[in-house]
């Protein structure tokens, strides 16, 4: 299976539209080579937060996602089920929000992002509003493929005084 984004590359940097202090918009994400048998699609963006490079702050939290047409619009919005989609329902991120919160950080600090597609072999029965720890504890055991996506995010100090 595979993950991308069309506003950026693996690797690189998220583009500022993207980020909290600059417009927040949830990225468009693409897929391919779902494998067969999966029901449905979750995606977690995280934040490496430790040393260690553990990612356990959540920016962002979907499930429910049909496998097809492959790919997620931009901009989805705070709303637990975006636009009325069928299934499609966002979670709880690290702000308590429900939808994309965009990282912010501090001035000059790299920030290491992960976007993780799951393929899984069940319909979640979570509501909208869920957590990033309620979303991997429902998926235990039913993850059929995962595909990552990294990118990272500098805050610059344009527009300090």
């Amino acid at each position: 299976m595979k993950v991308w984004s069309e506003t950026f590359s693996s690797g690189s940097a998220l583009p500022k539209q993207h980020a909290k202090g600059g417009g927040d918009l949830s990225p468009e994400m693409k897929w391919s080579e779902v494998p067969s048998g999966t029901i449905e699609l979750a995606l977690i963006m995280e934040q490496a937060t430790t040393r260690l490079g553990e990612r356990s702050f959540a920016h962002w939290v979907v499930y429910g996602i049909p496998p097809d047409p492959g790919g997620l619009p931009g901009d989805l919005g705070h709303e637990g089920t975006p636009g009325g989609a069928a299934g499609l329902r966002q979670g709880r991120n690290g702000l308590g929000n429900i939808g994309y919160d965009g990282p912010y950080g501090t001035i000059s600090r790299k920030l290491s992002l992960r976007f993780r597609l799951f393929a899984l072999d069940v319909h979640l029965e979570l509501p909208e509003g869920a957590s990033r720890e309620e979303l991997l504890k429902a998926m235990a055991g039913h993850v059929l493929a995962e595909a990552d996506l990294d990118a990272e995010y500098v805050r610059s100090g344009e527009g300090r005084r």
